[in-house]
């Protein structure tokens, strides 16, 4: 383990991007503290409210009944958010080091990243207040274990998802089965599993049952990844077959079709672009839960009804815009070398976000059922989010220097590499102006007065469009040469 730690670090200070990586690594630790203080309240702050606003309730039992959405959240957030444990491993293979080793610490790396840790900090400090107020010292101190294994296996189970579809199929029939039996009355699931965690605590020998889970879940896991552990195996780069499209109805834009044609194949084609462009769909699903709680547009939680809003036009525009032209770094010096010019490059990328706008919008159109006023929101944003928004994208991209490998697959939200502060003010920006148009005119004027101001930054925008482009192209040649030397760099 030491051995490995130190390859780490030496990697890590030795990286040409170490000035960027140590910005980053201060605003973690920050969140870290953040975060963890925000654990140990809720861990705390949960069982004295219960305590005091139910006295009548057992305490323990009321808050085991809760614990079954504690681990759905916790599982559904790890699938998309946590970080995959980044290890080079085709180095160490060759060395005379065991793979069961090399295995371990990888596992290890699995289950410490910042998700886990906060789940196990909630639970730790939930843990210290039943030492002090329950009096079964044994039955909470199993109880906490056998809690810890069911956040380990959900790791694995997570990881084995990730590999295999027979196991998203297996979770998906699960998840609704549980939901199917609750809704139709037939048996409530998180009542019954409440009771089965409190009967570990008065029951500890129960607790074996749980830990013989983990220990299965682990072992499987275990075997699985040795089995593939080699060169030959998950690690060679498999050949897949490549979708033949030809799109030609994109032949009357002209040279500007060629980009385009380009940009559609590797979203298909490529994990990376594809999980970003099916990303925008969880923003749109995002819209009908904040749309679902909040239908009075007038109410306190405007900014929430605003972000969302944005984000539901918007999630290509962001997901994928983002990492423009780092998309294209695999083969950017290519692109370079023919008698293309810049103008048509950044047109076919601006073009392929409006065209994501306005599919999005005919999506949300659904969103009429919560009131015409919170659709014209929609709209409004929309229009912003194609002649604001997007030349913004084009000009944060500038910023975003780092490689994209198209064939490797990382979770949403993991790109913390190409971390920029200038970028990220670009990002506030595009996130924090509209909503303050709109708020301003909300509160000293008119909601009506709002949305015409967002439609008519965006049409001016729009009209504006050679005249901004042109400027954005200005930007991209002085910084070529650049972007060309940090996308031939390994990291």
């Amino acid at each position: 383990m030491k051995y490995f730690i130190g390859l780490e670090l030496k990697e890590f200070f030795r990286s040409s991007r170490f000035a960027k990586r140590i910005v980053l690594k201060i605003l973690v630790v920050i969140a870290y503290l953040y975060f963890g203080i925000l654990a140990i309240l809720m861990g705390v702050g949960g069982y004295m409210a219960v305590k005091e606003e139910l006295p009548e309730e057992n305490t323990f039992l009321f808050g085991n009944r809760y614990l079954l959405y504690f681990f759905f959240i916790f599982f559904i957030l790890y699938l998309f958010l946590s970080p995959s444990p980044s290890m080079k491993v085709r180095p160490l293979m060759i060395l005379p080091i065991k793979k069961r080793k090399i295995l371990n610490y990888f596992l290890l790396k699995l289950n410490l990243n910042y998700l886990s840790l906060f789940a196990f900090t909630i639970i730790i400090s939930y843990t210290v207040v039943l030492f002090l107020n329950e009096k079964s010292r044994i039955g909470v101190l199993l109880w906490f274990f056998s809690i810890i294994a069911v956040i380990l296996s959900l790791v694995f189970i997570a990881l084995l998802m990730e590999k295999s579809y027979k196991v998203i199929a297996l979770v998906v029939v699960i998840l609704a089965a549980i939901l199917g039996l609750k809704h139709f009355g037939i048996i409530d699931i998180p009542e019954l599993s409440g009771r089965m965690f409190y009967s570990i605590y008065e029951n500890p020998w129960l607790s074996l049952i749980v830990f013989g889970f983990l220990a299965l879940i682990f072992s499987y896991t275990y075997k699985w990844m040795m089995s593939r552990f080699y060169l030959d195996g998950a690690l060679k780069a498999k050949s897949e077959k490549v979708l033949d499209m030809k799109l030609t109805w994109l032949d009357r834009f002209g040279t500007t079709a060629i980009f385009l044609k380009n940009d559609i194949r590797m979203i298909l084609r490529n994990k990376r672009p594809r999980k970003a462009a099916l990303f925008s769909l969880y923003f749109l699903l995002y819209g009908f839960w904040i749309f679902g709680y909040d239908t009075d547009i007038t109410s306190p939680n405007i900014f929430k009804l605003l972000f969302g809003s944005m984000l539901i036009t918007g999630g290509f525009l962001f997901s994928f815009g983002n990492y423009v032209p780092a998309w294209d770094s695999e083969y950017i010096r290519l692109f370079m070398s023919q008698n293309i010019k810049y103008s048509q490059y950044l047109d076919s990328k601006w073009w392929l976000m409006v065209v994501s706008v306005l599919f999005l919008s005919i999506l949300s159109i659904p969103f009429i059922y919560y009131g015409i006023d919170k659709y014209l929101l929609i709209l409004a944003m929309a229009v912003f989010n194609i002649g604001f928004n997007s030349y913004l994208v084009l000009i944060g991209g500038l910023f975003n220097d780092n490689p994209i490998r198209l064939s490797e697959k990382v979770k949403a939200f993991q790109n913390t590499q190409g971390f920029n502060i200038n970028s990220f003010l670009l990002g506030m920006l595009r996130l924090l102006l509209p909503i303050l148009v709109y708020y301003l005119a909300h509160k000293y004027y008119t909601d009506n007065i709002g949305l015409l101001l967002l439609a008519g930054i965006g049409l001016t925008g729009v009209l504006l469009k050679s005249k901004i482009m042109s400027y954005i192209e200005s930007l991209y040649r002085k910084k070529k040469y650049s972007l060309l030397e940090s996308f031939a760099k390994e990291e």
